[in-house]
């Protein structure tokens, strides 16, 4: 009987350090488990920030991104005025040249974009780079014969081969600007803009597709 206290006495006494085991190993498994969701809760923040420096050197890469090339009709027109003595006006020699089929090139310079450009906000990211415009170092002029238009009007006491020659001449030599001054117009840039949004987009998109970005924006920053 003495015997059977003892064992029933030693049961009990080591019952409540093996119950506290237990609760102490049911912890450390909670902890674990809560430091690993943590973890991966934060884990996106972290590839967020890679992805946009990611995206940032992506487009710095292109640096000179061509957006759109259009075909551009210009008309010039230039006249030349002889007076004689102040006295004797010979008349004015006037010509026109017209032109179809040049063309400009618009460009976006994402050499100086930086990870500062992306503003990632719930599931939309708003991306912001510098306005197209036009590359004045790549203009073509038309050559082609078919395309070009010249019209002269020689003064009564001109002669074609001198004042008109002149005329057109100089109506050639300004061809080239007058082009670079109808790309800047609102109509072409509002297209170079659109362009620009395409083009960009489909640049960024397989990278932050990875960021679970529904919503992408392009806004242009003004010089």
């Amino acid at each position: 009987m003495q015997r059977g206290s003892f064992l029933y006495a030693l049961l009990v006494n080591w019952r409540w350090p093996l119950v506290v085991v237990v609760i102490f190993l049911g912890l450390v498994i909670m902890v674990n488990r809560f430091i690993d969701k943590t973890t991966q809760s934060l884990a996106p923040s972290y590839s967020n920030t890679t992805i946009i420096q990611t995206s940032a050197t992506r487009l710095r890469q292109e640096a000179k991104l061509v957006v759109l090339s259009a075909d551009i009709t210009v008309e010039v027109t230039r006249t030349s005025s002889k007076i004689v003595w102040d006295l004797l006006d010979f008349g004015d020699t006037v010509a026109t040249v017209r032109t179809r089929g040049n063309r400009a090139q618009y460009f976006v310079d994402l050499e100086k974009i930086t990870e500062k450009d992306f503003d990632v906000r719930g599931g939309s990211l708003h991306v912001t780079v510098p306005e197209p415009r036009v590359d004045e170092s790549i203009v073509e002029v038309q050559t082609d014969p078919s395309q070009i238009e010249v019209k002269t009007q020689v003064g009564w006491g001109r002669l074609d081969k001198r004042s008109g020659e002149l005329a057109r001449a100089e109506a050639r030599k300004s061809l080239r600007q007058a082009i670079i001054s109808e790309a800047k117009s609102p109509r072409y840039a509002e297209e170079a803009r659109d362009s620009a949004r395409k083009k960009i987009t489909g640049l960024l998109n397989p990278l932050v597709s990875q960021m679970g970005v529904t919503n992408l924006t392009v806004e242009f920053r003004r010089p």
